[in-house]
């Protein structure tokens, strides 16, 4: 309710990144300091306008359905699943607070780019070249790795 009259003056175009609490200050309800907006979306869109916003939540709905599509491929499951969980516990979080600009909210969602890219080495054939490439640089070294290398 502390960012909604302020989307007729700011929503098409938005008043800029990071300007939330100088925007409440001059044109909120005339408190000092900045209430938050306590609501992820409704701050992209003042920030950034409906452009931002469009682009916002094309990225968190691409991330999710990489999550998904990673935690459904991969046969290992329990990591990447876990990821996905944490993408959509982020996403319901992102309806609650106002932490954009925290690093904690970006968490899940380069996990999700990580497991993504994580399970296509997996499964492609650029894990065997890997392979090739490591064997071939033991042997170079000479010899035997020893018990350090065979670890899991």
């Amino acid at each position: 309710s502390v960012a909604l009259p302020l989307l007729p003056r700011f929503g098409w175009f938005g008043s800029g990144l990071d300007t939330w609490a100088t925007v409440h200050r001059l044109y909120g309800h005339g408190e000092k300091g900045g209430a938050a907006a306590h609501n992820v979306f409704l701050l992209v869109w003042l920030e950034l306008g409906v452009v931002g916003l469009a682009l916002f939540l094309m990225m968190v709905f691409a991330h999710l359905r990489l999550a998904w599509r990673t935690s459904t491929s991969t046969p290992e499951g329990g990591f990447p699943v876990a990821i996905e969980a944490a993408c959509y516990a982020t996403l319901v979080i992102l309806c609650f607070c106002d932490d954009l600009w925290m690093k904690p909210t970006w968490l899940p969602w380069i996990l999700a780019v990580w497991a993504s890219r994580n399970s296509r080495l997996g499964t492609s054939k650029s894990r065997s070249k890997m392979a090739e490439l490591s064997e071939e640089s033991l042997a170079n070294v000479g010899g035997d790795p020893g018990p350090a290398a065979t670890r899991h």
